[in-house]
């Protein structure tokens, strides 16, 4: 293939390239265009390309910022990209016209020089933690394509750690980003409430529980690519505290001494998978050996309350996401396009009152009080990220008979991940260990709310004690 060192090189280090003048945007193109036609076929990730887009964007000029000239990929909801249809994983959005205008964040990739050449496959309306939609069919783990690569943001974590892109935007709403990363061997960050902005098409993401960020190799692209996004907009529903400086900055300082609190139970009954709790028990031992005071806690709180929350919540938000298409026909609601549980999940939202929603958030904020308890005693709490690693395609989204068994499935697969989505506090899967059969598991720290900093922090230092950016699928290397 054209360009090899493409799929040993991180964001940073192609923009590096353009600006040394080593290599142009062009040919960056070209390499991520040759590797999407070579590997996507069976991989299934990238589900439109827009490599018109990215053309005419290079013609016009990338200027000279921190990720000029690197090819990008976004997912396929969250983000409005003028021109092209937004289908959030469904067939059901084919009824409504592309975009009208780019997002906040969409502007903001493109200022900064990131080259967007296509959208990445989701399950429909991010429903699932696997990423296999009726619409695109299911999207394959590069470690082993019989495998998952998790969800909701799965069609970007394969993209990047197939190489197709150095990087790649996900959401994240109760582990969309980091559950992906854990089961691809990526670094994903689920950025504190607000941190990004939505704007100006979306005013909060599934009632406060959803945020946006990428998916990346390295944990200094993911620091740098924050930078590009953060920031408020007006009107913002919330607004992240203010960093103290440049994220990028945080990965070269020392994180100190740190009290880390470490679990590996979930917050309900729910059974770990042996490696899981391997990875973060090595990861506790690990970190405790580079000085770090690490104890074992028991973080009290009612996971049954969440799923009861949470049942209302994202259901309502289902609803919220399909009205376009209902105002334009109602009975589009039952069509055959829809996929059978997001037509159930929608009648439920229907049973719910104003009451039930005021509730239900109420309660969401009341147990954000009891998720940030440790956080008083501990600076960062370690756990694993989801409940086994990546699993067989075509078992997940089989055997539910209703949206509360269907919901208790998706909960019980990332039971770590979701409290922080509710107390929308930072946190991040990094690669740590990985199975007999070569399948990578990722660890999660979860910081104070607004403390990325600190995230950066221990994730570089784990990233320069234990690398992981050159271990790659075997298929990308043939």
């Amino acid at each position: 293939m054209f360009f090899p060192e493409y799929d040993r090189l991180d964001a940073i280090a192609m923009a590096d390239l353009v600006r040394q003048r080593e290599i142009s945007p062009k040919e960056l193109l070209r390499a991520a265009v040759e590797r999407t036609e070579a590997r996507n076929p069976e991989l299934n990730c990238v589900i439109a390309t827009m490599y018109d887009c990215a053309e005419k964007q290079i013609a016009a000029g990338v200027g000279e910022s921190i990720f000029a000239g690197v090819p990008f990929l976004i997912k396929d909801a969250g983000l409005q990209y003028a021109g092209v249809r937004n289908r959030v994983g469904s067939r059901i959005f084919d009824h409504l016209p592309p975009a009208e205008s780019h997002s906040t964040l969409t502007k903001k990739y493109l200022n900064a020089g990131l080259v967007i050449f296509g959208r990445t496959s989701m399950p429909e309306l991010g429903n699932s933690g696997t990423t296999e939609p009726v619409a695109h069919g299911p999207c394959r783990n590069p470690w082993d394509v019989s495998r998952s690569p998790g969800g909701s943001s799965g069609g970007s974590a394969v993209a990047v750690a197939a190489r197709i892109a150095p990087m790649a935007s996900g959401g994240d709403g109760g582990g969309s980003i980091r559950n992906p990363a854990s089961a691809c061997g990526l670094v994903g960050l689920k950025p504190t409430r607000s941190r990004v902005t939505l704007g100006p098409q979306i005013f909060e993401g599934n009632s406060g529980l959803t945020v946006v960020h990428g998916l990346t190799i390295s944990v200094r692209d993911c620091a740098a690519l924050l930078d590009i996004s953060a920031g408020p907009e007006p009107g913002d529903a919330y607004v992240a505290p203010e960093p103290t400086g440049p994220f990028l900055d945080e990965v070269s300082k020392p994180p100190g001494n740190l009290r880390i609190g470490f679990h590996r139970m979930a917050h309900h009954e729910v059974e770990i998978h042996p490696e899981c709790v391997k990875a973060v028990e090595e990861a506790a031992q690990f970190f405790e050996s580079l000085g770090h005071t690490v104890e074992e806690l028991n973080p009290n709180f009612d996971g049954q309350l969440f799923q009861e929350i949470n049942l209302v919540l994202w259901s309502s938000n289902n609803l919220l996401a399909l009205q376009p298409v209902i105002e334009k026909d109602e009975e589009l609601i039952d069509h055959p396009s829809l996929e059978w549980i997001t037509g159930r999940i929608a009648d439920l939202a229907r049973s719910f009152s104003a009451a039930d929603y005021m509730a239900a958030r109420d309660k969401m904020h009341q147990l954000s009080r009891a998720i940030a308890q440790p956080f008083k005693k501990y600076d960062l709490v370690l756990s694993p990220v989801v409940k086994e690693p990546p699993w067989k395609l075509g078992v997940y989204e089989t055997g539910y008979d209703d949206p509360f068994s269907y919901f208790s499935r998706v909960y019980d697969y990332s039971p770590f991940c979701w409290p922080y989505n509710v107390s929308g506090q930072p946190a991040i899967s990094v690669p740590f260990h990985c199975t007999p059969e070569n399948l990578p598991v990722g660890v999660m720290f979860a910081a104070r709310y607004g403390d990325e900093a600190t995230l950066f922090r221990i994730a570089s230092q784990l990233e320069c004690a234990r690398p992981w950016a050159h271990k790659i699928p075997a298929m990308v290397k043939k």
